[in-house]
């Protein structure tokens, strides 16, 4: 059933094909709810079935997936990124790219912080970060940058804030 089921995500779908790691996804997917149910029946307890039903799963591979990772040469080196802040015409942007380069959040992570998450502790901010998956993480930035920060963009609950309203992911 589980080969038949890969052998079907594989095929195009009204025009269309599944990407790699959507095809991953489901058969991993499949796998678990396979497991699940097993695990609730009686022959759960049988270590002989067990290991057939883990063969069986593992002779269903998953799809190599072209990661499209960014070259070495697409990568903006430290200079770079900082004549980029330097020399930036737009103080909001130039501060967002510092911000950005110095913490290492995603812009999404950036613009959710509220500013009840920073805690200044000592010359640094420790930030509060709601990342994807809800994974919570600590970052640190300096105070300067900070205070630079709130200075601009004059926030009154978030710390990128305009008009009252966190910026869009997408305006930035």
């Amino acid at each position: 059933g589980l080969k038949a089921y890969f052998s079907c995500l594989q095929e195009e779908h009204e025009g269309k094909r599944y990407k790699a790691a959507t095809i991953n996804w489901k058969i991993n997917a499949a796998k678990s709810r396979i497991r699940y149910v097993f695990e609730n029946t009686v022959k759960s307890h049988d270590p002989v079935k067990r290991y057939q039903l883990e063969k069986a799963l593992k002779e269903i591979k998953l799809l190599k997936i072209n990661s499209g990772a960014v070259g070495k040469d697409q990568v903006l080196t430290g200079d770079e990124i900082q004549r980029l802040i330097t020399e930036c015409q737009d103080w909001t942007i130039s501060l967002m790219i510092e911000f950005l380069f110095t913490t290492g959040v995603r812009i999404s992570e950036m613009l959710g912080i509220l500013l009840s998450d920073l805690k200044r502790v000592n010359d640094h901010y420790e930030i509060w970060i709601l990342g994807r998956g809800k994974k919570e993480r600590t970052v640190f930035a300096g105070t300067d940058l900070i205070m630079r920060i709130q200075v601009h963009f004059q926030g009154t609950k978030w710390l990128f804030e305009h008009s009252g309203t966190p910026y869009s992911r997408i305006s930035v």
